[in-house]
């Protein structure tokens, strides 16, 4: 008895699935990039916006509004596709998620370290000690939304993947 096996159409399977390994990091490096410009855009929309005075920013922090500070950093290396938003404004995002004063983690009132008492552009009057800020994270919500969505992107590049393997 002779069993005969064609195999013919392996070599052009292969380089189907090796074409649609690279098409699937592409599309899904893509929709990462697309997905973090849209957390970033979220983040800016959704971060709080204090009366900015002249007073100077938290030491460390760069100058300008904590809603136009974040930036992505490509983490991407050899195949792992990936990526990275951060703050140049660390402090202040610190400040602004967990509160500050009797509020925030220190847990008791802000009082002047160098003068008799705290005084800033548009206060009625100097204080001697306020409670400061109550927490306010922002940014959990943005990001769950985010990875939701950059969930459903990456199925989709999945999906498309496949697709291009089985030839439909």
């Amino acid at each position: 008895m002779n069993i005969t096996i064609n195999a013919s159409g392996l070599n052009a399977l292969k380089q189907r699935i090796e074409q649609a390994q690279a098409t699937f990091k592409s599309n899904l490096q893509t929709a990462i990039q697309t997905e973090a410009d849209n957390v970033m855009a979220q983040l800016a929309s959704a971060t709080p916006q204090g009366r900015e005075s002249s007073g100077s920013n938290p030491s460390g922090d760069s100058e300008g509004l904590l809603s136009q500070s974040y930036v992505k950093e490509d983490r991407s290396t050899g195949d792992t596709v990936g990526v990275a938003i951060k703050t140049t404004q660390p402090n202040k995002m610190r400040f602004v998620r967990e509160g500050t004063g009797l509020y925030g983690p220190l847990n008791h009132r802000i009082y002047p370290r160098q003068a008799l008492a705290l005084f800033w552009q548009g206060a009625p009057h100097p204080y001697r000690s306020v409670a400061g800020q109550h927490p306010n994270d922002f940014v959990s919500p943005v990001v769950e939304a985010g990875l939701k969505q950059l969930a459903q992107a990456a199925r989709d590049a999945a999906k498309e993947t496949m697709q291009e393997i089985v030839g439909a």
